[in-house]
């Protein structure tokens, strides 16, 4: 009898310790589940032209759709949020002037302001090099403000920004013009392949 008791109480432990991994093991792959997500950079670029012989310059508005971005487009489906990383600007092209007050720009396409930043006493040819850009340091509302509106673009196909630059000239003579580049830069969280079948 204590035999059968002792073969009924091994089994008892056996199962239950059996259940009990097999619960853990359960948990752990619902964890690792959340991490089926891998992380990339892409950088929205809005290239700005101001031009013109009057001072400041005329400065023409350019719209960007985050579609245009062939990064963005190939993943668009997968991507779950945006992250804001930095915002930077660089001078493409710059002729005919040296020195200048700089007014950048980013706004919705309804016309609300994203954020507007003034950069006095700028010389615009040494801002030149894209693998060091000017950094462009944004408030943690403005922060806010612009990663709520690029995540809004998830699920909005129509959102898209508008940018600008103004210059008020210094030092140069005139036609003046100027092309920068604003850069966007942001991390996206990217779901990755399920290798289930």
């Amino acid at each position: 009898m204590r035999n059968i008791n002792e073969v009924f109480l091994l089994l008892f432990i056996t199962t239950f310790t059996v259940f009990f991994n097999s619960c853990n093991n359960e948990s752990s792959q619902t964890i690792s589940g959340n991490d089926n997500y891998t992380s990339i950079n892409i950088t929205f670029p809005i290239s700005v032209l101001t031009q013109g012989s009057s001072n400041p310059p005329l400065s023409n508005v350019t719209t960007y759709c985050l579609s245009q971005s062939p990064t963005y487009s190939n993943y668009a489906n997968k991507i779950d949020t945006l992250k804001l990383i930095k915002v930077t600007w660089v001078t493409d092209s710059v002729k005919n002037f040296s020195k200048g007050n700089i007014q950048i720009t980013l706004t919705k396409t309804n016309g609300q302001y994203l954020f507007i930043k003034t950069f006095p006493g700028v010389e615009p040819a040494k801002n030149n090099n894209p693998d060091i850009p000017f950094t462009i340091s944004l408030s943690d509302d403005e922060k806010y403000g612009l990663e709520s509106y690029l995540n809004g673009y998830l699920k909005n196909p129509n959102q898209c920004l508008e940018g600008s630059i103004q210059v008020m000239v210094l030092t140069g003579t005139p036609p003046f013009y100027l092309e920068a580049i604003l850069n966007i830069v942001v991390e996206a969280r990217v779901k990755q392949q399920s290798n289930n079948i």
